[in-house]
Protein backbone atom coordinates (compact mmCIF):
# COMPACT_ATOMS: atom_id res chain seq x y z
CA UNK A 1 0.00 0.00 0.00
CA UNK A 2 2.72 2.43 0.36
CA UNK A 3 4.32 1.88 -2.23
CA UNK A 4 1.50 2.57 -4.09
CA UNK A 5 1.08 6.22 -2.74
CA UNK A 6 4.72 7.19 -2.80
CA UNK A 7 3.99 5.89 -6.33
CA UNK A 8 1.04 8.17 -7.03
CA UNK A 9 2.38 10.98 -5.12
CA UNK A 10 5.29 11.17 -7.17
CA UNK A 11 3.63 10.89 -10.18
CA UNK A 12 0.97 13.67 -9.32
CA UNK A 13 4.07 15.71 -8.35
CA UNK A 14 5.60 15.05 -11.95
CA UNK A 15 2.84 16.01 -13.59
CA UNK A 16 2.40 19.10 -11.59
CA UNK A 17 5.93 20.15 -12.20
CA UNK A 18 5.08 19.12 -16.30
CA UNK A 19 2.04 21.22 -16.47
CA UNK A 20 3.37 24.07 -14.70
CA UNK A 21 6.46 24.17 -17.26
CA UNK A 22 4.17 23.67 -20.11
CA UNK A 23 2.14 27.08 -18.84
CA UNK A 24 4.88 29.06 -17.30
CA UNK A 25 6.04 32.02 -18.79
CA UNK A 26 9.10 30.94 -21.50
CA UNK A 27 11.92 33.48 -19.34
CA UNK A 28 10.79 31.47 -16.09
CA UNK A 29 11.32 27.79 -17.75
CA UNK A 30 14.33 29.57 -19.37
CA UNK A 31 15.83 31.04 -15.72
CA UNK A 32 15.35 27.28 -14.20
CA UNK A 33 16.88 25.64 -17.47
CA UNK A 34 19.66 27.48 -17.16
CA UNK A 35 20.16 26.96 -12.90
CA UNK A 36 24.11 25.58 -12.62
CA UNK A 37 23.92 22.15 -11.26
CA UNK A 38 26.82 22.57 -8.58
CA UNK A 39 23.89 25.65 -7.90
CA UNK A 40 20.98 23.64 -7.54
CA UNK A 41 23.37 20.35 -5.55
CA UNK A 42 24.13 22.87 -2.98
CA UNK A 43 20.73 24.30 -2.09
CA UNK A 44 18.46 21.52 -2.29
CA UNK A 45 17.90 18.63 0.59
CA UNK A 46 17.97 15.47 -0.92
CA UNK A 47 17.77 12.05 0.25
CA UNK A 48 19.89 8.87 1.13
CA UNK A 49 17.96 5.94 2.38
CA UNK A 50 15.83 7.28 5.04
CA UNK A 51 17.87 10.30 5.60
CA UNK A 52 18.12 13.75 4.21
CA UNK A 53 20.83 15.65 3.52
CA UNK A 54 22.84 19.00 2.65
CA UNK A 55 25.72 19.03 0.85
CA UNK A 56 26.23 15.82 1.72
CA UNK A 57 25.97 16.07 5.43
CA UNK A 58 22.88 14.98 7.80
CA UNK A 59 20.54 17.55 7.41
CA UNK A 60 17.99 18.00 10.65
CA UNK A 61 15.89 20.66 10.82
CA UNK A 62 12.96 22.31 12.94
CA UNK A 63 9.42 22.94 10.79
CA UNK A 64 7.13 25.01 11.01
CA UNK A 65 3.36 24.90 8.74
CA UNK A 66 3.40 28.64 7.54
CA UNK A 67 0.99 28.06 4.48
CA UNK A 68 -0.23 31.92 4.59
CA UNK A 69 2.99 33.88 3.38
CA UNK A 70 2.84 33.71 -0.05
CA UNK A 71 -0.11 35.94 0.47
CA UNK A 72 1.40 38.01 2.97
CA UNK A 73 4.50 39.00 0.70
CA UNK A 74 2.17 39.51 -2.01
CA UNK A 75 1.29 43.47 -3.28
CA UNK A 76 -1.82 43.47 -2.58
CA UNK A 77 -4.46 44.42 0.16
CA UNK A 78 -4.35 41.13 1.80
CA UNK A 79 -0.47 41.16 1.32
CA UNK A 80 1.84 42.28 4.96
CA UNK A 81 5.84 42.29 3.32
CA UNK A 82 6.83 44.15 6.91
CA UNK A 83 5.04 41.47 9.17
CA UNK A 84 6.42 38.83 6.73
CA UNK A 85 9.90 39.55 7.42
CA UNK A 86 8.95 40.30 10.44
CA UNK A 87 7.21 36.36 11.26
CA UNK A 88 10.07 34.95 9.40
CA UNK A 89 12.59 36.94 11.81
CA UNK A 90 11.13 35.78 14.45
CA UNK A 91 10.82 32.12 13.56
CA UNK A 92 14.62 31.90 12.21
CA UNK A 93 15.09 33.31 15.64
CA UNK A 94 13.57 30.72 17.02
CA UNK A 95 15.94 28.07 15.38
CA UNK A 96 12.83 27.23 12.93
CA UNK A 97 14.75 26.68 9.26
CA UNK A 98 12.12 24.58 7.37
CA UNK A 99 8.66 26.04 6.56
CA UNK A 100 5.65 24.16 4.80
CA UNK A 101 4.01 26.92 2.26
CA UNK A 102 1.02 26.75 -0.34
CA UNK A 103 2.22 27.69 -4.01
CA UNK A 104 -0.89 26.64 -5.42
CA UNK A 105 -4.92 26.90 -4.83
CA UNK A 106 -7.37 26.84 -7.09
CA UNK A 107 -10.94 28.43 -7.40
CA UNK A 108 -12.95 26.25 -5.84
CA UNK A 109 -16.91 26.00 -5.24
CA UNK A 110 -16.55 24.55 -2.16
CA UNK A 111 -17.82 27.07 0.49
CA UNK A 112 -15.25 29.19 2.39
CA UNK A 113 -12.98 29.01 -0.38
CA UNK A 114 -9.27 30.21 0.05
CA UNK A 115 -9.44 33.39 -1.97
CA UNK A 116 -7.73 34.84 -4.32
CA UNK A 117 -6.37 31.26 -5.66
CA UNK A 118 -3.18 31.12 -7.29
CA UNK A 119 -5.10 29.56 -9.90
CA UNK A 120 -8.60 30.50 -11.06
CA UNK A 121 -11.00 28.76 -13.72
CA UNK A 122 -9.98 27.25 -16.91
CA UNK A 123 -5.90 27.68 -15.81
CA UNK A 124 -5.73 31.34 -15.79
CA UNK A 125 -3.28 32.30 -13.02
CA UNK A 126 -3.01 35.08 -10.14
CA UNK A 127 0.42 36.53 -11.02
CA UNK A 128 0.38 38.72 -7.72
CA UNK A 129 0.36 35.58 -5.72
CA UNK A 130 3.39 34.27 -7.50
CA UNK A 131 5.31 37.28 -7.19
CA UNK A 132 4.21 37.18 -3.43
CA UNK A 133 5.99 33.26 -3.00
CA UNK A 134 8.93 34.71 -5.25
CA UNK A 135 9.13 37.68 -2.61
CA UNK A 136 8.87 34.91 0.44
CA UNK A 137 11.38 32.24 -1.09
CA UNK A 138 13.86 35.36 -1.25
CA UNK A 139 13.47 36.57 2.12
CA UNK A 140 13.42 33.18 2.94
CA UNK A 141 17.24 32.71 1.06
CA UNK A 142 18.05 35.51 3.38
CA UNK A 143 17.84 33.43 6.16
CA UNK A 144 19.31 30.33 4.91
CA UNK A 145 15.35 28.87 5.41
CA UNK A 146 14.46 25.85 3.60
CA UNK A 147 10.53 26.01 1.83
CA UNK A 148 8.73 22.73 1.32
CA UNK A 149 6.11 23.77 -1.09
CA UNK A 150 2.77 21.82 -1.26
CA UNK A 151 0.88 21.81 -4.54
CA UNK A 152 -2.12 20.48 -3.71
CA UNK A 153 -3.93 18.50 -0.46
CA UNK A 154 -7.02 17.25 0.46
CA UNK A 155 -8.53 20.21 2.59
CA UNK A 156 -11.71 21.98 0.51
CA UNK A 157 -10.88 25.51 1.20
CA UNK A 158 -7.56 25.08 -0.71
CA UNK A 159 -9.53 23.78 -4.12
CA UNK A 160 -8.23 20.11 -3.12
CA UNK A 161 -8.04 16.75 -4.57
CA UNK A 162 -12.07 17.03 -5.15
CA UNK A 163 -11.57 20.39 -7.09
Amino acid sequence: MSRAILFLSCLFFVTATVTFAQNAPKSQVAKIQQAPAAMLNSTFVKTEGTHFTLRGQPYYYIGANFWYDAYLGAEADYGGRERLTRELDRLHDLGVDNLRIAASSEESVFSKPLSPPFQYKHGTYNDTLFRGLDFLLVEMGKRDMKAVLFLNNYWDWTGGMAQ
